[in-house]
């Protein structure tokens, strides 16, 4: 009889109809306010889940964008700026291309020159035009004069005049900044030089220099010098509508424009005490204003790529074009005549070309000097003269309409989800609650039914759920569980014992064979410990045979010399007898006949020859009592507990066991470090290195080499075994040190002495590493510790 029927034989007591009934509606008034608060506690936690989503996605994604299109405004804008000033700039080196047409076809008259050129350099009276001139090389002119210039400017009114100066005794104008780099400017276009200050207004100022050249030689130069007024009063409008600023800086990173022009000016007096005022750099402004460094180290860092794509444009020797523009300039130094050259190389020409922005960097800025707050710096390069104009915007008013939008946001949705919330929350307890609830309570009586083992009365409280939606669906499908259980569990119980005794069986079963699974392992590894044996004991065998053979061979020598001396002195006895029984006193015969003996022994040298029988002989012996004590320092069967020896010992007792495997082929390198002493256990350790041997005399194809190098550092000791042989391939070095893992034939290796070898290693908290080329060879370091803190026990 099974437990089932046990059960039905004796059924529990069943509580009365109205005690389960009152149970029932207690129950699901119960459950109804609990799941109630549970739903209305999830719902708000949705909703907080929710407006959290909204919050971290505007000021991830929507900030993020948002602070992104601000940048892309503000890129426009630099680009428009910029795009503005190189119309400007093209336009000046239009009209310097005009002039220098104009002067190369003009015949070599002074009058010529200064009727024609005025009226060009004016420019329709163009305020922006400070001046502009003709400047020939030295005797191009005229050939009794060095320097002939014709040279208009503005003058305080900015009224035009001829200038006359250049021409005087003085500097000239060969060496100026603005003429020596036009030497390596092709024809028609323009060098633009450094800014600098008008010596009447102080606004910044450029010169734009076109050359001249007849058969490819330079013969004058032509200028123009433009005013860049507009741009600090541009600056400033800038900053009161965006509440950033601009600044504009020549390719020396000398400044142009800035939002406090007074900051970066510097201001004194010339040898004739009138005012002067020039900017400054953006590095020397860095060190008056420690705020400004991040600012002027990327500008910097801009010429430096400007120098490293001039270095890459082909065929632009910027080195020796640097020095000739260095030694041709005294206002020009080493760094700056670099700097020239690149830009003359135009780097940027590609880079800028192709693309539809001029920005170059959009760099952080931690405080901004000016807006005193974190702001975000926007570069942009302005082709032709290779000026950098900056953008500098505060970051908080990019991220103020972000904040905004946000807000507005989140009290939309916030109010949304509350009302779809409460709604819901009608719905779903008058629609699922409710019916849930009683659903609930009597599956909770199933539930007890079947604690109490009562499966036969499952049947007997079926569900009564007639509405046909999902919960009639669901107390149908609870019904038809109910019977199951009730059909099934006598299935069930039946199906349990049988599942006992198989799992019983199939245990029995599985401890059988995990006791064959240790026995073949131990007979595996016992296998490879009787492998090593053999190969040792065949090498012992061949070390001791070798003296052994000599040491019989000269014994049998010496036997045959000892017979030599007794048939002597049988001899010389022989002649005593014969003189004796002669009736003749055998003192003289046998004087005679022993000096005759000795003289055949020294003849023959036998004394000399038997000496060196014994001495080749206690070599011998020698040898074999070496053999012996190596092979007793290599077992070590005293030492199986961990002491402290050296490593050095351990390698030579290894290589004298080994050596019939290596003597005939391998030439042994020994590079022998100062190293501590370390403590292991002997044996163990020289299993480690007998193998590795091993391993390198058979990867070694013909003759080779094993090099052993020794070093110890950061506690440990290291031994580094390296071959020459054929190498280890890279699908199989990850696998060298797993159990049974061999590339030999079938019997010829049972694949646990590298494992066995690596085991050691582990156990005395030590590594091994391992790294191969095929053809190239083998290379094994083992790091032992100077100390060790758990006592090897070895391989099993």
């Amino acid at each position: 009889m099974n437990d089932t029927s046990a059960v039905m034989a004796a059924p529990a007591e069943v509580p009365s109809a109205a005690a389960t009934v009152a149970a029932e509606q207690s129950w699901n008034v119960a459950w109804h306010r609990s799941l109630g608060f549970r739903v209305l506690v999830a719902a708000l936690l949705v909703t907080a889940w929710i407006v959290a989503g909204v919050m971290l996605v505007m000021n991830r994604e929507a900030k993020t964008f948002l602070e992104q299109e601000a940048y892309r405004l503000v890129e426009q804008m630099g680009n428009t700026v910029v795009t503005g000033l190189g119309a400007r700039l093209d336009e000046i080196a239009a009209l310097n291309r005009s002039l220098a047409a104009t002067s190369s076809i003009l015949p070599k008259d002074e009058q010529a020159f200064m009727t024609s050129l005025p009226g060009l350099i004016n420019y329709g009276g163009d305020k922006g035009v400070a001046g502009g001139g003709y400047w020939p090389e030295p005797h191009r002119f005229s050939a009794d004069r060095e320097r002939r210039s014709f040279f208009w400017g503005r003058d305080q009114s900015d009224a035009l005049q001829y200038f006359d100066d250049y021409n005087q005794s003085g500097p000239g104008y060969h060496n100026e900044e603005w003429y020596v780099p036009a030497r390596f400017v092709p024809d028609n276009q323009c060098y633009w030089s450094q800014s600098y200050s008008d010596p009447y207004s102080f606004q910044p100022m450029v010169t734009c220099t076109v050359p001249l050249r007849e058969g490819g030689a330079l013969n004058a130069v032509t200028t123009i010098d433009l005013r860049l007024e507009g741009l600090a009063s541009f600056a400033r409008e800038w900053a009161q509508r965006t509440g950033g600023y601009i600044f504009l800086v020549d390719r020396y990173n000398r400044f142009i424009t800035f939002a406090d022009p007074a900051k970066v000016k510097r201001i004194g007096a010339d040898a004739k005490g009138a005012r002067t005022e020039e900017f400054i750099l953006a590095s020397e402004f860095a060190k008056s204003e420690p705020a400004f460094s991040e600012i002027a180290q990327t500008l910097a860092a801009m010429n430096e790529d400007i120098l490293k794509g001039a270095r890459s444009v082909k065929g632009a020797d910027i080195d020796s074009m640097a020095r000739e523009i260095d030694e041709g300039s005294y206002q020009i130094d080493a760094d700056q005549a670099k700097l020239t050259a690149a830009v003359l190389a135009d780097p940027f020409k590609e880079r800028f070309s192709a693309s539809t922005t001029s920005l170059y960097r959009i760099a952080p800025v931690a405080t901004d000097p000016v807006l005193k707050k974190p702001s975000t710096l926007l570069l942009f390069h302005v082709p032709g003269p290779y000026w950098k104009l900056g953008v500098v915007k505060p970051v908080d008013e990019t991220v103020a309409l972000a904040n905004s939008i946000t807000r507005q946001l989140i009290i939309y949705l916030l109010a949304t989800i509350l009302f779809a919330v409460v709604v819901a929350y009608l719905l779903f307890n008058r629609m699922l609650l409710a019916p849930l609830g009683r659903i609930s309570g009597a599956v909770r009586r199933m539930g007890l039914l079947l604690s109490e083992r009562r499966h036969h009365e499952l049947d007997q409280n079926r569900i009564d759920y007639p509405t046909r939606n999902e919960v009639g669906l669901l107390t149908y499908h609870i019904n038809s569980l109910a019977h199951e259980i009730v059909t099934s569990e006598g299935k069930l119980a039946e199906a349990n014992a049988t599942l006992e005794r198989r799992v019983q069986e199939r245990t029995e079963e599985l401890s059988r064979t995990l006791t064959q699974l240790k026995n073949s392992q131990a007979q595996l590894v016992q296998s490879e410990k009787m492998a090593s044996l053999g190969q040792m004991v065949a090498g012992i065998a061949h070390e001791i045979n070798t003296p052994l053979g000599y040491v019989k061979n000269n014994i049998l020598l010496g036997k045959e010399l000892l017979q030599r001396f007794f048939d002597l002195a049988d001899k010389v006895d022989g002649i005593g007898e014969r003189e004796r029984a002669a009736g003749r006193t055998p003192d003289d015969a046998l004087v005679a006949a022993s000096v005759a003996c000795v003289d055949e022994i020294k003849s023959d040298g036998v004394a000399e020859d038997a000496l060196q029988l014994v001495e080749d002989s206690l070599y011998g012996v020698e040898q074999i009592t070496e053999l012996v004590l190596n092979l007793r320092n290599f077992s070590r069967l005293d030492e199986a507990k961990v002491k402290d020896v050296s490593i050095h010992e351990c390698i030579d007792a290894a290589l004298n066991i080994a050596r019939s495997q290596l003597k005939s082929k391998v030439e042994i390198i020994r590079d022998y470090g100062e190293v501590p002493q370390i403590a292991c256990s002997p044996s163990q350790i020289n299993q480690v290195f007998i193998n590795l041997f091993n391993n390198a005399a058979q990867a070694i194809e013909g003759s080779g080499k094993i090099l052993i190098k020794t070093t110890a550092s950061q506690g440990f000791v290291h031994v580094a075994v390296q071959d020459n042989g054929r190498g280890i391939p890279q699908d199989v070095i990850s696998r060298i040190f797993e159990p049974f893992f061999t590339t030999k034939p079938v019997g010829q290796g049972t694949g646990l002495g590298l494992s066995i070898t690596y085991q050691i290693v582990q156990q005395h908290n030590g590594h091994i590493r391992v790294a191969s080329e095929p053809g190239k060879g083998t290379r094994f370091v083992i790091s032992l510790p100077t100390q060790v803190r758990n006592a090897p026990a070895g391989p099993q």
